[in-house]
């Protein structure tokens, strides 16, 4: 499944605070992901669900990483597929005929996946800053999965 998620609410502390309305649409988008993760999970069918996201999921505060999915899942694991991930993305944006660039520093583009694939390699393809004032770019920068599926898994 590849998802767009609501814009504007970006950090965890965000989230949590919920007073924002970009905030609470994400949330009930953020419910409905972790319903139907659940479905897929109970029906032990394989999955893998990547997009822009639009939140800092990794974003650190007091030293722990936010939790995005509910961790206390009794169906099965669910594997984040861009922990890792270090984000530096070069953007350009054009307003009012001025060129603004900006480097993006945290990761708001996220895989996950069933128990039933092994990352093999997983990274995030910069543009270079002639790339982005030569061409039109997208404003995300690809990240790039390399997967290997198991279909069955011991008990």
């Amino acid at each position: 499944m590849n998802v767009h998620l609501k814009s504007g609410c970006f950090t965890p502390k965000q989230l949590k605070n919920n007073r924002k309305k970009s905030c609470r649409t994400l949330n009930f988008q953020r419910t409905l992901l972790q319903q139907w993760i659940k479905q897929q999970q109970i029906n032990k069918q394989p999955f893998i669900l990547v997009g822009d996201f639009n939140h800092r999921i990794a974003f650190k505060t007091t030293n722990n990483a936010t939790k995005f999915f509910s961790s206390n899942n009794k169906q099965g694991s669910l594997k984040w597929l861009t922990n890792n991930v270090k984000d530096s993305c070069l953007t350009k944006k054009i307003k009012n005929k001025k060129v603004y660039y900006r480097h993006y520093k945290e990761l708001i583009d996220h895989g996950f996946s069933s128990e039933h694939f092994n990352i093999t390699s997983v990274q995030q393809l910069p543009y270079s800053k002639e790339q982005v004032s030569t061409y039109q770019l997208s404003d995300h920068c690809p990240v790039i999965f390399r997967l290997n599926f198991t279909p069955f898994l011991s008990s």
